[in-house]
């Protein structure tokens, strides 16, 4: 039986930064989850732990709010860990943040 049974996982862009969403509908033994994020799919940066649940067959959700995104499209994944020290994954998803506009115009203030 795996540890933790996902139910969905996405992302979502918003004014004020990245909304990481995932539900679970079982967890076996979990100690807690690690947002990661990366602007490769290759590296990854651990952006914040959120506690698990520890076992429950009882739906649980989960949100996290990244306020300091990458600009332009990243990637996330939700680490897994258990008590025991073992860890799984889910995919990756992708997330595009527009880029921020750097044309600055001056005008003269009367």
């Amino acid at each position: 039986m795996l540890p933790v049974t996902f139910l969905d996982f996405s992302v979502e862009a918003m004014a004020d930064g990245i909304n990481v969403l995932w539900s679970t509908s079982e967890e076996l033994n979990n100690s807690f989850f690690s947002v990661q994020r990366s602007l490769t799919g290759s590296v990854w940066e651990t952006v914040a732990l959120i506690r698990g649940a520890g076992t429950t067959d009882v739906v649980q959700n989960y949100k996290y709010i990244d306020q300091t995104p990458y600009r332009g499209t990243s990637y996330y994944r939700i680490k897994q860990h258990d008590f025991n020290g073992s860890t799984s994954y889910t995919e990756l998803i992708r997330a595009h943040l527009p880029e921020v506009d750097t044309n600055l115009q001056l005008s003269p203030n009367p």
